[in-house]
């Protein structure tokens, strides 16, 4: 289970309690639980009661909210339903003897504030109960808002007087307690209780039943239990203003099938549209079955698909969230398990109905799935309208500083070099701005730039072609006007009298020379104020006023065609596509696009690259072939014409540039490919850079070609061949890896370099993959990015309001967001508050990138990128890492709501940044960027021999169609993330070494396992593995080992790569690494020469990492006569009276107590819930299951001991001890 600072909050185990649904959410309150006290109102009692927990449906996500004023003292068993935004709680068990309620409480969920609408009495309203149940109803007339009780079970003695025509009858099994029939209803506007007259088959007492909402009026109850025991009769309920009708629905009995008798189950509503309502009910009392009624043909339907460990449940909870029309899912939590019959539950389960066609299928939906299954199920529902099919190459462009990245794509793009031209003189040309090779022609690029979508017009004859969201939209509104126009066209030809708009799904692709033109008249059009497709611009002031009395006359003359280019005519583009998508229904349109994403070539932006780009299906490598593969590369920074060196990085070469881009990035896998036989990771395309120079080096023909080739061997010789056929794109005709290009041609001769160059990326079929999107999705997405072209973001309100022009709702833009953050180059993260949409990552990006480059400290530099950085900043950030929210100030980046405070907390959300504490004189927060941190120095990082061997975690990559694995690189970018997730998690303490230089590769860390002692740990960035070295106890290292691999799944998640190629190893006897099992036996020993495998390790300076090995070394236990033994003596079972004695006088605190001796809070929780029926000796014996639980842990010392009692106010106690 994750430990990170963001790990997802799961509520605790309960039953009898109910989630009941608002809007989006669901909430739950109450129940009885495991940490829930035998009090009438302590203030232990009202801080447990006082919290709500909420499911968000369509993220699948539980979250705790806190709530104020008094909540209701009947917390299990209560009848709960909703009214708008309020949710009402009647009456329930108090927890503590036989203590009831018939009060009426409502929790407003926008303010989370708790009011007492009607009190508990004695002597009015319904008798003090639970168990009963309660539904909203409102009255057209009268009374308006009501809310109808009916049934429960509650004690005999303190309650109010009977109900008139209402029967009570009492518990055979204990007859101090009484079932019921009353029902009654409270009136919101009178604020008093009423009692409708009952008429038709009258329900007996009973109590444990469902009461299921049908219609606004009706409800439908199953089942329950009555003094003849549980029952499975089934009566419909019809509520007026003063009269309930019941009707007993019949078992006709014979071979139609009946659900046996059955209480404390849980029933929902399947509103299933056309087919009608059906009811679910599962489970109860020793019951694990499921059914299905169908309402209107009042038949049941057993369902056994489902798995027992769901179904075989009681006193839970059950909601539905009608997914789609003919799919509704069903969210289950808690409750009882029936074959253990004390368990408490606490899990999630998410069931799955769909009916159509009068087919029923049901199943389980993972919750790890959730939002996954959620948002393919509307993009299905959403396709269904029409859908544009994307064939996707997404490329991405690496490549060390200079090696001709940009020009590269430049040349993909068949578009000029870019050339710098100084802003004092823009009047250069393009000729005199060209300048030596050496000397730079380029910006740097920022971390990643944005992506640059070119649409494949034609592989054949014009290659790739920037396009512009003005273009696409254009063109997706002319392809469905060309759909619907010949729908049209086809109808009139059939001389159909009545014209139906709506077409069957069919697939349209315009031709090559038909795009053209489209676009053509699109960019025409953007010039002159048109949209594209006809003459649309808007007049606001005089649509809809002008008399449309003769329009309506001739409309029954006037041809399809013509209805449909004059309703074009009254609105503008999106609105057409809008109202195109409607009439063009199940239409298919085709597009195959190349997402192009530049990135910098500084080895701090290429750690940060995954997180801001999705991965890629083609990575392009551009090695400076002028340079041989040994020589070292300078790794430099350019700006507004001049380089600025960094020469604190250690060399670099061309080889080590192409081995660590190629073997990092072969771990990263593309969420978006799912077909089987398609690889879900990146290719790699190696491009020649500087091809000119290299030519004029190596003048003589076959000079350059035995160069070439002496390069290629040696690349390709850098991996197994398993892995190079693989990952690698190679030119078979050559046999060659390196795709030689120069990429500053000019004319005819860069067309056709651009068209070799695109064609022989496009041939291989594994770059790219196909995705579908639906239509207003895609129309969303170029609406904006245009609204976008100035700030390079919109809020989530500008986003809902373009999206509302496409007949979107809130709801609708808020999913198409997330859908589009996964798949194209959009960044929304709607954690972050104000919520905003970045439709061109570089306002972020150019922000972190400017606080990166300042670790060069070169003082021009720094005044290019911001003015008055003083010099202690730029040595914080270049030495130690560090920045305060007062430097990104200074950077003049930010505009509107994306501020330098939005800024950090979008880091701190991603994790690349982590909270340091404030300032002791200033009280500013300071903040540690670990990317930013100098390199690794051998001389300078020191790392003492420890008694315990270091232990090494590294990534097996496997190569599927040769069925063999190789060790791959430590993937890129997350290291630093898994230092962030250290130091965020709650498990331990875990701080940076104050008396230690961090590096951007090897950090020294403190952690305490039991404080306030702290132990050191270092872990190096090997390249090929991390390496962790410990200097402390060898019975913390399992501990540690947990705590880091966790860091480290948190953190390459969030850069999709699998953990599930994590391996843990050791220095090999010999050499290289030797993999190692779970209990720390040598599997395999990958990258050593001569044997496959290493001899045990037998030695307990290994085997001390792993849990199950029985020879590791614990700390020294011992018992000193009376008193507890002092230091750091782990306190032992001999122990145990002295420690009761201690606390003798805890008494309801103990389970407070236990939390500060480091006890988990769900085992204190177990240990109240093991002994809650006893009377005597209940707290007593509580606290002598703690003190066990506390000594087998292996970390009881006195010192805790005393910190414990002095937290919780025992000074004297405490005193007593030292």
């Amino acid at each position: 289970m994750s430990t990170t600072e963001e790990e997802e909050f799961q509520p605790s185990e309960r039953d009898n309690h109910s989630t009941v649904r608002v809007g989006d959410n669901l909430y739950m309150w109450g129940g009885y639980q495991r940490s829930l006290t035998y009090e009438h109102g302590s203030d232990r009692k009202r801080e447990i009661t006082s919290v709500v927990e909420k499911f968000n449906l369509p993220t699948g996500k539980w979250e705790q909210k806190s709530t104020s004023n008094n909540p209701p003292l009947g917390v299990r068993g209560y009848a709960s339903a909703c009214i708008e935004n309020e949710i009402f709680y009647f009456g329930g068990a108090c927890n503590h003897d036989n203590c009831h309620h018939n009060s009426l409480h409502s929790l407003d969920v926008n303010t989370l504030k708790w009011k007492e609408v009607a009190r508990t009495s004695s002597t009015s309203g319904p008798m003090q109960k639970r168990c009963g149940a309660m539904l909203a109803l409102e009255f057209k007339k009268g009374d308006g808002s009501c809310l109808a009780v009916v049934g429960g079970y509650g004690p005999v003695n303190d309650n109010t007087p009977v109900q008139v025509g209402a029967m009570y009858s009492r518990d055979e099994a204990d007859d101090s307690y009484q079932y019921c029939n009353e029902i009654h209803y409270y009136s919101l506007n009178k604020r008093q209780w009423l009692s409708p007259t009952v008429t038709g088959d009258r329900l007996p007492p009973i109590s444990k039943f469902t009461l299921t909402p049908v219609t606004a009026d009706s409800a439908i109850l199953f089942g329950g239990i009555t003094p003849d025991g549980p029952s499975n009769r089934l009566y419909t309920l019809k509520f007026k203003e003063s009269e309930v009708e019941i009707r007993e629905i019949p078992n006709p009995g014979g071979s139609d099938p009946w659900p046996t008798e059955r209480d404390n189950h849980s029933s929902v509503l399947i509103d299933n549209g056309s087919s009608g309502p059906l009811l679910l009910v599962m489970g109860g009392m020793d019951m694990s079955d499921c059914w299905i009624l169908d309402i209107n043909r009042r038949s049941w339907k057993q369902l056994d698909t489902l798995e027992d460990d769901i179904t075989e449940r009681y006193d839970y909870s059950m909601s539905v969230y009608n997914v789609t029309p003919s799919i509704s899912w069903v969210v289950v939590y808690g409750g009882i398990g029936g074959g253990q019959p004390w368990s408490i539950l606490k899990d999630t389960n998410v069931l799955e109905i769909e009916y159509s066609n009068d087919e029923l299928r049901v199943g389980a939906v993972p919750l790890d799935q959730y939002e996954f299954e959620l948002n393919k199920k509307y993009i299905d529902k959403w396709c269904s309208e029409g859908s544009v099919e994307l064939k996707l190459t997404r490329v991405q462009m690496l490549g060390h500083p200079g090696s001709g990245k940009t020009c590269a794509q430049h040349l993909l793009l068949n578009e000029d070099p870019p050339y710098y031209v100084p802003a004092s003189n823009p009047s250069t040309s393009q000729v005199s701005a060209r300048i030596a090779e050496s000397s730079p022609t380029t910006e740097s690029t920022p971390i990643a730039c944005k992506a640059v979508k070119a649409l494949r017009i034609s592989i054949d004859d014009e290659g790739l072609q920037r396009v512009q969201s003005d273009d696409l939209l254009g063109k997706l509104a002319a392809d469905l006007k060309k759909v619907v126009e010949k729908a049209l066209a086809d109808l009139q030809e059939k001389e159909t009298e009545e014209v139906d708009y709506s077409l069957q799904p069919q697939e349209s692709r315009a031709t090559p020379d038909e795009e053209r033109v489209a676009i053509s008249n699109s960019e025409e059009a953007a010039n002159t104020g048109s949209t594209g497709i006809s003459d649309l611009r808007r007049n606001e002031d005089v649509r809809g006023i002008e008399d449309n009395s003769e329009m309506r006359q001739d409309s029954f003359s006037e041809s399809p065609q013509k209805k449909f280019k004059a309703s074009l005519e009254e609105s503008d583009i999106l609105e057409n596509i809008s109202n195109l998508i409607t009439k063009a229904k199940a239409t298919k349109l085709s597009r195959e696009w190349v997402y192009i994403i530049d990135s910098g070539g500084q080895p701090a932006f290429q750690e940060l690259l995954p997180l801001f780009t999705r991965a890629a299906s083609l990575t392009l490598i551009t090695l400076d072939i002028s340079k041989d593969l040994e020589d070292e590369i300078t790794i430099e920074y350019r700006i507004k014409g001049e380089a600025f060196s960094y020469d604190q990085e250690p060399v670099h070469t061309n080889l080590e540039v192409f081995k660590s881009a190629v073997s990092s990035g072969a771990i990263y896998q593309n969420p978006l490919v799912s077909v089987a036989d398609h690889p879900n990771h990146s290719m790699f395309f190696i491009l020649g850079t500087h091809f000119d120079v290299f030519k004029e080096k190596y003048k003589d023909e076959i000079e350059h070609e035995c160069k070439l080739k002496e390069m290629n061997e040696r690349l390709a010789s850098s991996f197994p061949s398993s892995f190079i056929e693989e990952f690698v794109i190679c030119d078979e005709q050559n046999d060659c890896v390196i795709f030689p290009f120069n990429t500053l041609l000019e004319g005819a001769e860069r067309k056709k370099a651009s068209k070799e160059l695109s064609n022989a990326i496009s041939k291989r079929g594994e770059v790219s993959f196909t995705i579908e999107v639906p239509i207003r999705w895609f129309a969303l997405e170029l609406q904006l990015e245009k609204k976008a072209e100035l700030r390079g973001f919109i809020s989530k309100e500008e986003a809902i309001a373009e999206g509302e022009r496409l007949n979107m709702t809130g709801i609708d833009v808020e999913r198409a967001l997330k859908y589009l953050h996964n798949c194209t180059i959009i960044l929304y993260y709607p954690e972050v508050e104000p919520q905003l949409v970045f439709l061109k990552p570089q306002v972020i990006i150019d922000v972190l990138s400017h606080l990166l480059v300042l670790k060069y400290r070169k003082d021009k530099l720094v005044r290019l990128l911001a003015e008055s950085v003083t010099s202690k900043e730029t040595t914080d950030i270049a030495r130690h890492g560090k920045f305060r929210e007062t430097l990104l100030e200074k950077l003049d980046k930010f505009t509107g709501e994306f501020t330098p405070k939005y800024f950090i907390n979008l880091l701190n959300h991603l994790h690349i940044i982590a909270e340091l504490p404030k300032d002791a004189t200033t009280g500013e927060q300071t903040y540690f960027l670990p990317c930013a941190l100098p390199p690794y120095e051998t001389s300078t990082f020191e790392i003492p021999v420890s008694t315990i061997k270091p232990l090494r975690l590294l990534w097996r990559k496997e190569i599927s169609r040769w069925e063999s694995t190789v060790t791959v690189c430590v993937p890129r970018g997350s290291f630093h993330l898994m230092i962030v997730h250290l130091l965020k998690q709650k498990r331990y303490k875990v701080i940076l070494s104050s008396q230690s230089q961090q590096y951007r590769n090897a950090v020294t860390l403190l952690v305490s396992f039991l404080p306030p002692r702290k132990e050191k740990f270092y872990i190096v960035n090997r390249n090929k593995y991390l390496e962790i070295t410990y200097i402390g106890s060898q019975g913390y290292c399992p501990a540690l080992l947990e705590l880091v691999k966790v860091a480290v799944k948190e953190s390459v998640a969030a850069i999709n790569v699998s953990c599930g190629e994590l391996c843990t190893a050791f220095a090999c006897l010999e050499d290289g690494n030797c993999i190692v099992d779970e209990e720390g036996e040598p599997m395999e020993c990958p990258d050593a020469k001569g044997h496959s495998y290493c001899k045990p390790f037998n030695d307990d300076r290994y085997l001390c990492w792993f849990k199950n090995s029985d020879s590791v070394a614990t700390p020294t236990v011992t018992s000193n006569g009376d008193r507890l033994p002092g230091g750091t003596t782990i306190l032992n079972e001999s122990h145990k009276p002295l420690i009761l004695e201690a606390l003798r006088k805890v008494v309801s605190q103990w389970k407070r107590i236990g939390i500060q001796l480091g006890i988990e809070k769900h085992e204190l929780e177990a240990i109240e819930y093991n002994r809650r029926y006893q009377v005597e000796n209940q707290v007593q014996d509580c606290r002598k299951d703690m003190v066990n639980l506390w000594i087998k842990t292996g970390t009881a010392t006195k010192q805790r001991l005393i910190e414990a009692l002095e937290a919780e106010g025992l000074q004297e106690d405490a005193d007593e001890l030292k």
